[in-house]
């Protein structure tokens, strides 16, 4: 299941127009003209093979849908597809001939169409991303709306939901090409998420290539909260570290507090410390900076591999032994 169907990775208003302002436009349905009455029901008017629609609107306001003629027939600003015959039968706002109005129709709802798209398009980018970060990604585990995710990656998934939504709604569309290159396209290699893809790029979790030197993770935030907390720097501890932060004073960045924890939540110790926009040393060559309005028991997980846990990694090595003449090594 994909991480976005609870938490969207944008929203499906201001962050499509961000990158395509002119997505509205596309809100456009097929415009159905030439109905006929239909005998023995004088409010309800006919057009027959129109093909399924899931959405009729009568000048721009959306009529509701029944299950037959006679409820139709019932009912003003009303409308029902006969699935058997393929008929479109509609009962205007006033009772009168559809073709008194501008009657659309659409496979379903703009914004139906809009969060359908947007569901695609965030499936899309966790299975472009999936060969080099894990699902779901680990900056998403935890939030509670968009506004939580990285900036990169609320744009990519506004571009490929346009970009989706152009192509249902014109698929011959020269901005269908554009939009696929802003977003990842191996033929150039261009694209924001092949730049990640390619480690041209780190999210905000990153705090470097090495995984473990330094390594931040989303524990606990409450649904009010828009702090962030990121790490920079390179761990050069001995051992194996694990770190845990929580938010002791709420507030904004300079008024909000934290408190340490350096055996993983076990105990904590309060550092009397305001939180700053600007980077704070906090341990072994890890450098913290925050951002946003932070809610109390707000708290993230840094995690340092250690050179001992390195030297591991690096495989089993070995040594020449000679014979010294005198029998000794």
């Amino acid at each position: 299941m994909s991480q976005g169907s609870n938490f969207p990775y944008c929203n499906v208003t201001s962050d499509l127009q961000l990158v395509f302002k002119d997505i509205e436009d596309y809100a456009k349905g097929d415009t159905l003209s030439t109905f006929t009455v239909v005998s023995g029901n004088d409010k309800t008017f006919s057009k027959h093979n129109t093909g399924y629609y899931g959405a009729i609107y009568e000048d721009g306001v959306e009529l509701t849908e029944k299950t037959s003629i006679a409820t139709v027939q019932a009912t003003a600003s009303t409308w029902w597809w006969d699935t058997t015959n393929d008929i479109l039968y509609i009962h205007c706002s006033d009772d009168l001939d559809p073709d008194t109005h501008t009657i659309l129709g659409m496979i379903m709802t703009w914004a139906d169409l809009k969060a359908a798209s947007r569901n695609d398009a965030m499936a899309e980018v966790e299975g472009y991303l999936d060969s080099v970060y894990p699902n779901p990604l680990p900056f998403c585990r935890n939030s509670y709306n968009s506004a939580k995710y990285d900036g990169d990656l609320v744009k990519a998934t506004a571009i490929i939901t346009v970009r989706k939504i152009i192509e249902q709604c014109d698929p011959n569309n020269p901005y269908i090409n554009m939009l696929w290159k802003r977003a990842y396209s191996k033929e150039e290699p261009f694209g924001l998420l092949f730049e990640y893809k390619t480690h041209q790029r780190t999210f905000s979790f990153e705090t470097s290539k090495d995984d473990f030197n330094g390594r931040l993770e989303n524990l606990t935030l409450d649904s009010d909260s828009t702090g962030r907390i990121y790490i920079s720097g390179r761990g050069n501890c001995d051992d194996h570290r694990i770190y845990r932060i929580k938010i002791d004073t709420a507030g904004v960045v300079e008024t909000a507090t934290f408190k340490v924890s350096d055996d993983n939540g076990l105990s904590w110790y309060s550092t009397e410390q305001n939180t700053y926009y600007n980077y704070i040393y906090f341990v072994y060559g890890i450098w913290l900076r925050f951002e946003g309005t932070f809610v109390k028991d707000d708290e993230w997980k840094i995690e340092i591999a250690g050179r001992a846990l390195d030297a591991v990694r690096s495989g089993i090595g070995s040594i020449t032994i000679k014979r010294n003449p005198k029998g000794e090594y």
